[in-house]
């Protein structure tokens, strides 16, 4: 009997990492129906974007131009009423600006974008854009703190549409820090990928909705379109990689991007929609 149990716990070791490998197969493949069905419904949606688009742009004009004009005929005031007045119409302004926004968001994110992917280092692509970033979290009290990790490999990469999302999660964290604070951009080797994590020392997200943050039009926020971290996603997607967030609620957050590492036999690929 004992030597039956010991063939059978000897025979369940044996099999166990095939086990794990027909798991991770098959996580791999939910992920690609998932992402299959995704990107048909994105596909129908970006057709869709396109004549919605033309027939709110449409009015949209006319109505900018409109109020141009008033504005122009309202720009010196004499009495109360005509200031209150000149006022409407600069928010009927604001208000016209934010729908042409809306629209343009819209379209990104529906369409997708055509990647120009280059062989780049990501820490040159950090260092550009939190140069670039620095004077403006400096003006909201926060200090910028890089830790860069050397001689890392290199990415397929497009290098604009990546600052994009980069910079998109920089700001969402800076917003998360209306006091001030420090954010933190990071970058490390970990086997044939590369992580990124942007962490802030804000507001954190309330674990209620944390799961909600990267779909369309959800946000906590009053202003904006809802499309940032949306767009995000799909940026780091599009480059085969991933993200990821973790956030304790009044200590700040963790934004982890992974990208993989462009092998040196891998061809840069053509640009693809």
């Amino acid at each position: 009997m004992w030597y039956c149990l010991a063939g059978f716990a000897v025979a369940a070791v044996l099999a166990l990492p095939g086990l794990v490998l027909l798991r991770r197969r098959i996580k791999q493949n939910r992920d690609l129906q998932q992402r299959t069905r995704e990107a048909e419904s994105l596909a129908m949606l970006g057709t869709l974007a396109r004549g919605l688009a033309h027939e709110i742009r449409n009015p949209l004009s006319t109505m900018r131009v409109n109020l141009q004009l008033l504005s122009e005929d309202w720009s010196v005031t004499a009495t109360p009423r005509e200031e209150r007045t000149a006022r409407k119409i600069e928010v009927l302004q604001q208000e016209v600006q934010r729908l042409d926004d809306t629209i343009n968001d819209f379209l990104r994110y529906a369409r997708g974008h055509k990647l120009n992917r280059v062989r780049a280092d990501v820490n040159v692509v950090l260092a550009d854009l939190t140069t670039f970033f620095e004077p403006q979290a400096h003006q909201h009290r926060v200090n910028l703190r890089r830790q860069l990790a050397a001689d890392l490999p290199e990415c397929l990469i497009d290098v604009d549409l990546m600052k994009q999302a980069f910079l998109n999660i920089m700001i969402n964290a800076q917003q998360a820090m209306p006091d001030g604070g420090e954010l933190i951009v990071t970058s490390q080797q970990r086997g044939d990928e590369i992580l990124v994590d942007i962490i802030d020392t804000g507001t954190g997200i309330d674990p209620a909705v944390v799961g909600q943050i990267f779909q369309a039009y959800f946000s906590a926020k009053r202003t904006g379109t809802g499309l940032g971290l949306a767009l995000t996603k799909r940026i780091i997607e599009e480059h085969g990689g991933r993200i990821e967030v973790t956030s304790d609620l009044g200590k700040g957050s963790d934004f982890r991007i992974v990208l993989p590492v462009a092998s040196p036999e891998t061809a840069v690929p053509e640009e693809t929609n």
